[in-house]
């Protein structure tokens, strides 16, 4: 924790650091999950996540949707280097067949709902902007996804190392 953090917190910031960012992230929880995130991880995961947090934490242009497609862009280079596949739904499937990590199949599920929200086409995350669609994802969508990214990334690392 940064000494500033303890001021912030002091007087109830809604913003805390997370490797040197100023972001508006203030739950304990979720602070401790992107920084581990980004602490373990291998550089190309970590780029995404960081440059997550820094489109999030953007104060005069936040930029949502890239916020989203770099977390989803970061479980995906963690799975690819895991499982030596090309794509996310490729080292899903892969997963599944191997069951060499052990996730269970509704978690699967999950994570490929997850990765179908992110690739919608009317939200123009992973694909080109149909008119005023990135208007439609707010704050909480992108702070969500980087959270719950960040937590995927450290139950990835927790079982390869396991394993």
């Amino acid at each position: 924790m940064y000494a500033i953090d303890v001021i912030l917190e002091k007087h109830m910031s809604g913003y805390r650091f997370i490797n040197g960012i100023l972001a508006p992230i203030v739950d304990e929880i979720e602070l401790n999950s992107i920084q581990e995130a980004n602490n373990n991880s291998k550089d190309n995961v970590k780029l995404h996540l960081t440059t997550a947090l820094e489109f999030l934490s953007d104060r005069h242009s936040p930029n949502y949707r890239n916020s989203i497609k770099e977390t989803i862009s970061a479980v995906e280079a963690i799975l690819r280097a895991l499982t030596n596949e090309t794509t996310l739904g490729k080292s899903i499937n892969s997963l599944r067949k191997t069951g060499k990590f052990d996730f269970d199949a509704q978690f699967m599920d999950g994570l490929e709902k997850i990765y179908a929200y992110s690739n919608k086409p009317d939200t123009g995350i992973r694909h080109a902007l149909i008119a005023d669609d990135a208007a439609s994802i707010k704050f909480e969508d992108a702070k969500f996804m980087l959270v719950l990214c960040s937590a995927f990334v450290n139950y990835v690392l927790s079982k390869s190392i396991l394993n």
